[in-house]
């Protein structure tokens, strides 16, 4: 199904107060594209890849990569900017747990690309120690 976040900006407009609905410039989709869980059934126990159309259903692009899970949405007004996080299932158990591998992605309305991965414990885990 989709997700189109509900938000609401308030104004005071002469003493009395405006209150509107913001729309964000796109539709947010989970998808289950495979049995991952192995349980011969597509349903909640799989991944959940996360996709992005234009309002009028054009323009379909994935947002996190196959075969890791949508997890969690955090949409800014600010930018247009949607936040995804995806976890990859690292251990090859077919369930998405703490031990598995965490990333979050960044997708701005508008542009052509996909969403841009931020740091994950993969990244980290390959720098080596931080800085100090």
């Amino acid at each position: 199904g989709y997700w189109i976040p509900r938000l609401f900006e308030e104004q005071t407009v002469g003493g009395e107060t405006v209150r509107r609905a913001i729309v964000p410039p796109f539709l947010l989709w989970r998808v289950v594209e495979s049995d991952t869980s192995g349980a011969g059934v597509l349903d909640r126990r799989d991944a959940a890849r996360a996709y992005v159309t234009d309002v009028d259903g054009s323009g379909l692009r994935a947002l996190t990569p196959a075969g890791h899970h949508a997890k969690e949405f955090v949409y800014r007004q600010r930018g247009f900017t949607l936040l995804v996080s995806a976890i990859r299932d690292v251990d090859g158990n077919g369930q998405f747990t703490s031990g598995d591998d965490l990333t979050w992605y960044r997708y701005r309305a508008g542009t052509a690309g996909p969403a841009v991965p931020l740091v994950g414990a993969a990244a980290v885990e390959e720098a080596g120690r931080p800085l100090r």
